[in-house]
């Protein structure tokens, strides 16, 4: 009698822990080891961000000849139409004429001309059809 207590009680709880076993090992994904060294930095030249048709919108590059980083965001034509640099902020007209710079850009030793061979300037600067004045209000 105790025998068959014994053999009832620990048959089926055996039964039940293998049953778990077998169904986690197939039910759980292996665990697999984490990359052992990611990179921290990443290096190139530039960096180009393109829309889904592959269309560059902006890139982000160092200025030939000035060394200096530079983020220009780009029209469909590829034309710059707006340029971020330490000397500021320019803004091309869609002929590619500089419409707007503000900022400082003085040429020196290091730098002996301003992004994209522009002469030289301080504060902010119009373009030939420039414009000081008040918006509209809506």
């Amino acid at each position: 009698m105790r025998r068959s207590i014994l053999l009832l009680g620990l048959l089926p709880f055996t039964a039940a822990f293998l049953g778990a076993s077998v169904a986690i090992s197939l039910a759980v994904p292996p665990v697999v080891a984490a990359q052992a060294a990611t990179p921290r930095e990443v290096r190139a030249n530039s960096f180009s961000l393109v829309s889904d048709d592959g269309t560059v919108q902006a890139r982000l590059s160092v200025v030939p000849g000035v060394g200096v980083a530079s983020l220009t965001f780009l029209r469909a034509d590829g034309s710059p139409a707006t340029s971020f640099s330490p000397s500021g902020v320019t803004m091309f007209g869609s002929d590619g004429s500089v419409t707007v710079r503000v900022g400082r850009c003085v040429p020196s030793a290091d730098f002996p001309t301003c992004a994209g061979d522009l002469p030289p300037f301080s504060s902010l600067q119009y373009g030939p059809d420039g414009a000081v004045g008040l918006l509209p209000s809506p």
